[in-house]
């Protein structure tokens, strides 16, 4: 499986490099690693007097550009820190002694404490001193190995030489980014472990457990086994394993048991029992790993379950470490894998079901392959250590069949890519007995509570947050599961024909949109001409009020999009009684047109959508806001996770862009921000610079223009023009000039110039899974483990 995924890996590289995948300019990068040399270089450092060292080295009052700066966050045409990699995340006390801007105290980490105190300036020197030669001799002792064949260093070597050299700095980010500015053919851009062994196991190399810069040398070694990359320098070659992130890795054994496994593989979920143990969505919610062990337990007691069988510590895992993103393998036995996925989404309880605690899975590799050493799995829920001999495998599976971080890579030829996708099967449930779906999550639970009690929801927010999108996915939910009894991934053609009407029947879904022309007799019921003469006609909600009647055991669902451009009491008439969820089905009142009595059924559901940017809320007839529910969406920058301006996530530069409109628009701000759904085009997060480029030239500025009309200061603050941004004040309008092709890096350097450190550090807060510091957890499994 590894030669495979190392033969097709070298195939795309071979069809695509130059074409969709397109690497930095070596002569630019060679360019600023000169400039930052020749201010920091080993050189310039060794002849640093003290007080130099104090203005040169750390971040401190008198120079705004020190070197830590310059390693973290110097972003400009004379250097720009991403092209060498990313060290940030935490504080200054990572680098040592900082002064403060402010009171000009001197300040650092108290030895073997995470608490930081005031030093001397003295005290600062003396640390700083030792930084710096701890550094000059790391840099030594990797001098000592440059020039020799990449085949001939000696992996544990050079790590145990830079380990002697720097024994307090040797695993810090920032160290190991300095000598990769001096040593790039000897040292990658991959700052921490994590990174360097995800970019190892996810093109199918076993990292070695050694250290860090021995990992940099299996790297390199393993881009210098492609022969698409020969004609590269050493520096550009490992920047293909760019968006390589690491992940967890999971096996799961069925023991025998393929019909367990068949059935997960037909419904794309990972599941495990028993079906004694009920619903485990509000234990999940406890957050602490011992709360939810203890309640499981407890869980498994009221059960007349043993606490001690397994199958606790496997819920736990399910409930609490597993997460969306996290690397699923079934084993059929210790030494073969029968399926390969990714968890695509959260915990959810199927009652009936012989293993109701499920999660779904996106099932990439579906054919049973040997592994290359066994794992004593049994009938366990495992995590395996990323240096485990069967990650690379499980890696290796996944790269055979498409999936990776390349342009292009998931349709390229040479790979399995995602092919076609069996059908899904409505599972039976144990004993024969009838299948519920899964519980609904999230916004659309939300929604459809309030339909259950006010029978009618307005979706409201700012552009782009998806209001449309959740109205017709929700009212397909409810749709399929009450009418159909079934997910609506599940619904046949004919049924989903059925459901839109396509065949001529009344639909159990229909949409409309109001506008300033949208009329009563659109809506109810008017005249129309028939060619004689004139005609009554029933207008859509009548249509569909009359199916609903006829059918009083279904469920109809009408989405009035933009409903607040319409002149709504005028369009509603009678109808802002009737749709009262007291009054459905027992008040009736006379049409003025057909001169009938006319009621609203209970199983017609309203969802209308509504754009904040347009109009508030607080402008809406009252007494159409007393009927209706309302649900207010924002923009969810985390589902843009996954997409990146360089390194720089889509996510935390939305919020960015949202945090700048807040404080320039004021008191409007909130209604105003810029939804996630514009950088998802396709459902998916923009995935290339081109891509993000079109957006943002053509959708978002004029949005902005909109909302900043005749303030062109505005504009020019949102967008950082003062910052290199986007916007040019001189001329008051975008640079369209960086749009254009071969300009990439200016465009990554203009968009992200609205992107701050503390945009970064309240990003990372936001979106890192940080376990409680009392949460132990289970050990992972390791070769000499599995053995």
């Amino acid at each position: 499986m590894r030669e495979k995924a190392h033969d097709i890996l070298n195939r795309y590289l071979e069809a695509e490099l130059g074409r969709s995948f397109v690497l930095p300019d070596v002569g630019e990068i060679s360019r600023q690693r000169a400039s930052f040399l020749a201010r920091f270089g080993p050189e310039q450092l060794a002849k640093m007097s003290g007080p130099e060292l104090l203005r040169q080295l750390p971040h401190n009052r008198s120079n705004d550009q020190p070197m830590d700066y310059w390693l973290e966050f110097k972003n400009d045409a004379e250097f720009n820190f991403r092209l060498f990699g990313s060290i940030s995340g935490g504080s200054a006390a990572k680098y040592g002694p900082w002064q403060e801007k402010k009171t000009g105290s001197w300040r650092a980490k108290k030895p073997g404490s995470r608490s930081i105190h005031d030093i001397s300036e003295d005290e600062a020197l003396l640390a700083l001193e030792e930084r710096r030669t701890e550094l000059l001799e790391a840099v030594d002792a990797v001098k000592a190995f440059h020039g020799q064949p990449i085949q001939d260093v000696d992996l544990q070597a050079i790590q145990s030489a830079i380990e002697a050299a720097a024994p307090r700095w040797n695993t810090s980010a920032w160290l190991h980014k300095y000598l990769h500015m001096n040593f790039p053919d000897l040292v990658t851009w991959n700052a921490t472990q994590a990174w360097s062994e995800a970019e190892l196991y996810c093109v199918g190399v076993v990292p070695l457990g050694t250290g860090l810069y021995a990992q940099d040398i299996q790297i390199i070694r393993f881009w210098n086994s492609l022969p698409a990359l020969a004609e590269l320098p050493t520096q550009l070659r490992y920047r293909v394993g760019k968006g390589l992130a690491p992940r967890d890795h999971w096996c799961l054994g069925l023991a025998g048991k393929l019909s367990a496994g068949k059935e997960m593989l037909a419904h794309e979920h990972l599941a495990l029992g028993p079906a004694k143990v009920g619903n485990l969505s509000e234990v999940i919610a406890l957050n602490k790993k011992r709360d939810i062990r203890t309640a499981i337990e407890t869980a498994f007691q009221d059960a007349d379950l043993s606490p001690q069988l397994h199958g606790v510590r496997d819920l736990t895992e399910l409930a609490y470490r597993l997460k969306e993103g996290s690397i699923v393998a079934l084993f059929q036995d210790a030494s073969t894998i029968v399926a390969v996925g990714r968890v695509t989404g959260s915990y959810r309880y199927v009652k009936g079901a012989e293993r109701p605690h499920q999660l779904p899975v996106r099932w990439h590799h579906k054919e049973s392959f040997e592994t290359s050493m066994p794992v004593q799995v049994g009938t366990k829920l495992l995590m395996l250590d990323p240096t485990h001999e069967v990650v690379a495998d499980i890696e290796a599976s996944l790269l055979a069949n498409g999936v990776g971080p390349w342009q292009n890579f998931s349709t390229f030829d040479g790979a399995g890519g995602p092919g076609a996708r069996p059908a899904s099967v409505v599972p039976a449930a144990a004993g024969g007995q009838k299948f519920a779906p899964p519980p609904l999550e999230g916004i659309a639970r939300h929604v459809v509570d309030m339909l259950d009690r006010k029978r009618q929801v307005i979706l409201y927010g700012p552009p782009g947050t998806g209001k449309t999108y959740h109205a017709e996915r929700i009212a397909l939910e409810v749709v399929a599961r009450n009418n159909f009894n079934c997910l609506p991934s599940q619904l046949s053609d004919r049924q989903r024909d059925t459901v839109y009407g396509r065949g001529g029947t009344d639909p159990y879904v229909a949409t409309c949109t109001f506008h300033p022309m949208y009329s009563y007799e659109d809506f109810i019921e008017g005249y129309r001409p028939d060619g004689e003469g004139f005609q009554l006609e029933p207008g859509i909600f009548k249509r569909m009020a009359t199916a609903a009647r006829a059918q009083p055991n279904k469920r109809f669902v009408l989405i009035i999009d933009e409903i607040n451009r319409g002149n709504i009491p005028k369009i509603f008439g009678e109808l802002i009684t009737l749709i009262e969820a007291s009054k459905r089905g027992t008040t009736s009142s006379l049409l003025p047109l057909s001169k009938k009595p006319f009621t609203v059924p209970p199983n017609l559901m309203v969802i209308g959508t509504m754009n904040t940017a347009d109009r508030s809320i607080l402008l809406l007839d009252t007494a159409l806001r007393r009927r209706f529910a309302f649900k207010e969406l924002l923009p969810e920058p985390h589902l843009l996770r996954s997409g990146f301006i360089a390194d720089i996530s889509l996510s935390t530069w939305l919020r960015a862009l949202n945090r700048r409109i807040v404080e320039q628009l004021g008191r409007d701000g909130r209604n105003l921000q810029v939804g996630h759904a514009y950088l998802m085009p396709g459902g998916k997060p923009a995935a290339t610079l081109a891509r993000i480029g079109e957006i943002v030239r053509d959708e978002l500025w004029p949005l902005l223009q909109e909302y900043c009309y005749e303030d062109p200061n505005k504009l020019g603050n949102i967008l950082a023009a003062d910052k290199g941004g986007v916007y040019d004040r001189e001329a008051a309008n975008l640079k369209f000039d960086l749009f254009e092709p071969g300009r990439e890096d200016e465009l990554v350097t203009a968009l992200t110039a609205i992107v701050t450190p503390e945009d970064k550090r309240h990003d990372a807060l936001l979106e890192d899974d940080v376990p409680d510091d009392d949460d132990g957890e289970e050990p992972v499994i390791t070769e000499a483990a599995s053995e």
